[in-house]
Parts: C-alpha cells; structure tokens; sequence
C-alpha cells in the first residue's frame, strides 16, 4: 500500500510574494524602480536591433515582392540588386555594434576581442624578441595563425 505525505509547498512566486511583504516600502520601491530600468533598457535596444533590421532589409524584400509581382515586365539591374543585397548584408555588421553601444559586458567583450584579432594581425610579423602579456605570446614562423599568434587565455 502506498502512502503519501500531503505537505505544503511554496511555490516561487508565492515565495517572492511572502518575501516582498516582509521588506520594507522602500526596498520594494527600489527594486521596482530597478526591474523597470532593466526592462526598459532591454526594450529600448530591442527597439533599435529591430529598426537596424528593417532599415537594413525593407529595401530588399520590397523589391523582391514587387518584382515577383511584376514579372517580366519590371527589369531591374544587376547592380541595383547587389547594392540591395548589401545594405541588407550591413545589418550584421550593425548587430554587434549596436549591441556594443548598448550593453556594457558585450562592449567589453567586443573590445577585448577586437584588441586581440588586431594587435594579433599588426604584430605578427615582428622580431623573436617580442612578447605579449604574460601568456607568452611570440610571432609564428609559419605554424599557423591560432595555434602561435593569439594568446592561449583567449583561444
């Protein structure tokens, strides 16, 4: 026979509640002032990715749409169709950007990346004498980009 203990369990939402009426007003005020900062905030570059992309792409499919539509009968050049592509193909090039002007951790992120893959390629191809930080970085002699150019905490 089996047996069952009916128990009582909170589930998280109750929890937060029954912590929340336990703080005061002001700590209440303040982490509602801060969640309302950070939804704001993340609405706000959710705004602008959006907009980059239709900015970006609206000319692209509004000519894909009205050619199709057309046929034959509308022609459209070669370059026109390329230089389409492209303002579309920006928009990856604007997301990290974006997301860099926006976002404090992906800035830093995107700033240490960017400062690796540089100093990386511009030193290169110096003398044997030259050293990197404390990861030991020395030039390649053609063993590779990776494995002897980047330092090893960033691979």
């Amino acid at each position: 026979m089996e047996t069952t203990t009916v128990g009582t369990t909170l589930s998280t939402r109750e929890r937060q509640q029954s912590m929340q009426a336990q703080q005061s007003p002001q700590v209440q005020q303040q982490q509602q002032q801060t969640s309302w900062r950070t939804e704001h905030k993340a609405a706000r570059t959710l705004g602008v990715i959006m907009g980059a992309f239709l900015l970006c792409w609206l000319p692209f499919f509004l000519w894909y749409v009205i050619t199709s539509l057309c046929g034959n009968a509308c022609h459209c050049p070669d370059l026109l169709v390329s230089v389409l592509f492209w303002i579309g193909y920006t928009n990856s090039a604007l997301n990290p950007l974006i997301y860099a002007y926006f976002n404090r951790d992906f800035r830093e992120a995107f700033k240490d990346t960017l400062q690796t893959v540089f100093l990386t390629c511009w030193c290169r191809g110096d003398d044997d004498q030259q050293h990197w930080g404390t990861a030991g970085w020395r030039p390649s002699r053609g063993r590779g980009f990776w494995k002897s150019s980047v330092p090893t905490h960033y691979v």
